[in-house]
């Protein structure tokens, strides 16, 4: 019976690992796209938005609780404040990043967003929020 079991287990494993590629490493200074599923924009429907962004440089390795590596991404500089709006969170401002199209821009917290030019304090100041 035990030895039936082991040549389950061993099938079931063969076949698992057949249809799933090992993860990917990434060094520091790769390209990577990153995946816009759970990204919102400012965009009116899902099916018409961009499927991918990038291509982002990977700086360093980040962990997380001894899992596989993810790769931390370059932040982008916010080229544009285009709008905002408040939620019951805080306040969201719609960001056009630099090397990015206006219609790209997405909805953005402010402890989320790099931004050394001070453009959303501008903004702020401009729109008295």
């Amino acid at each position: 019976m035990s030895a039936i079991l082991t040549l389950a287990a061993k099938a079931i494993k063969q076949n698992y690992d057949c249809k799933h590629l090992p993860t990917p490493l990434f060094n520091a200074g790769n390209s990577v796209l990153l995946n816009a599923t759970n990204i919102k924009s400012a965009r009116p429907s899902k099916r018409f938005d961009a499927k991918q962004y990038g291509p982002f440089k990977v700086v360093n390795y980040v962990g997380l609780h001894n899992a596989t590596p993810l790769p931390a991404l370059a932040n982008p500089a916010v080229a544009q404040v285009l709008d905002h709006r408040k939620l019951r969170s805080g306040t969201q401002y719609l960001i056009s990043f630099k090397g990015t199209r206006p219609e790209d821009a997405i909805w953005v917290t402010q402890p989320n967003i790099f931004d050394p030019n001070k453009l959303i304090d501008i903004y702020n100041a401009t729109n008295r929020l």
